[in-house]
């Protein structure tokens, strides 16, 4: 949907020269007007200092709550990275098929959300709303199944835990929707329209320079409140720190697990290290040395060049 506050170049120049000329007008006005003198100009200046410290304060109000929303789509973008964290670490509890399954639609989930705070493209982001929808789908039956199966303590730790993961986004799309009113807009547009109408007709014979200093202040202001409140596009936006942070850690920690996973094992036996590899288990650990009555064999295999190991037995 087609947004003008997101385009804060179009917005600078529609409100520039719009007050510009209002300026103008309100300079044209005065040059058919007979000239303000006495009291006359001390009531108009009076109305024109009552006007501008009225523009003031609805400009500071529309900051604030621009700056309101911008730190509100922080707080949710970091919360949304503390829950799946926690979530990722909780489903460490399953069943191993189930949470090798759950770990990786995590890591998927989280590149999703990645990319929405990312992208500027309206089309890409709904793509990117779409398979992250179909992810939440995924994930929750990932963790359903086994707590239908087992309702335990632990299995309903992870439920909650992916529910709080899951209602993180609609808080944080919610937050993105939140924008300032169109009312607000409106209110500031027309008394700023006003306030340069009476600065024009203040300003006395021609001086171009002086009637080009509140629109070009008026226009810069509209600019950074829009750059503020647009969730996406512009300088200024929420940009996804501690998700990729939290992508980085999980990816490095899955790293370690495979360097793990694939490392060659070791056994004690009499003081020396023997070396065994592809022995049907991915990873076996001795607390304490192992006797020859405890190896049933132990040898290399000349053919394959590896290491072939038997099973272990009790003294």
């Amino acid at each position: 949907m087609f947004n003008p506050l997101d385009y804060e170049l179009l917005i600078l120049v529609l409100s520039f020269f719009c007050f510009w000329a209002m300026t103008w007008i309100g300079g044209y006005f005065r040059r058919r007007s007979q000239k303000l003198e006495g009291e006359d100009r001390e009531e108009f200046l009076f109305i024109l200092g009552g006007t501008l410290t009225l523009l003031g304060l609805i400009i500071g109000f529309t900051f604030s709550m621009a700056v309101s929303r911008y730190d509100l789509r922080k707080q949710y973008e970091e919360q949304e990275a503390n829950t799946i964290g926690t979530e990722y670490s909780r489903v460490d509890l399953l069943p191993a098929a189930d949470a090798t399954k759950v770990h990786q639609l995590l890591r998927s989930y989280l590149d999703q959300r990645i990319l929405h705070y990312e992208t500027g493209s309206n089309r890409e982001l709904e793509q990117i709303d779409a398979q992250t929808e179909r992810l939440q789908w995924d994930l929750w039956s990932g963790v359903a199944a086994p707590a239908a199966v087992q309702p335990t303590p632990v299995n309903t730790l992870i439920l909650a835990g992916m529910n709080e993961a899951i209602d993180s986004q609609g808080y944080a799309q919610a937050a993105s929707w939140n924008r300032i009113p169109i009312a607000a807009w409106g209110l500031l547009t027309i008394v700023s329209m006003f306030c340069n109408f009476l600065v024009g007709y203040s300003l006395p014979g021609k001086r171009a320079f002086l009637s080009l200093i509140l629109p070009i202040a008026l226009s810069v202001s509209f600019v950074l409140i829009a750059d503020i409140d647009s969730p996406r596009t512009g300088l200024i936006h929420v940009r996804p720190h501690n998700l990729t942070n939290l992508a980085d850690s999980l990816r490095r920690a899955e790293g370690r697990k495979l360097r793990q996973s694939s490392s060659i094992g070791s056994f004690i036996l009499n003081s020396r290290e023997t070396v065994f590899s592809d022995c049907g288990l991915r990873r076996m650990r001795v607390e304490k040395p192992v006797s020859e009555k405890q190896l049933t064999w132990l040898r290399p295999d000349r053919d394959g060049g590896k290491w072939l190991c038997g099973s272990l037995k009790n003294e």
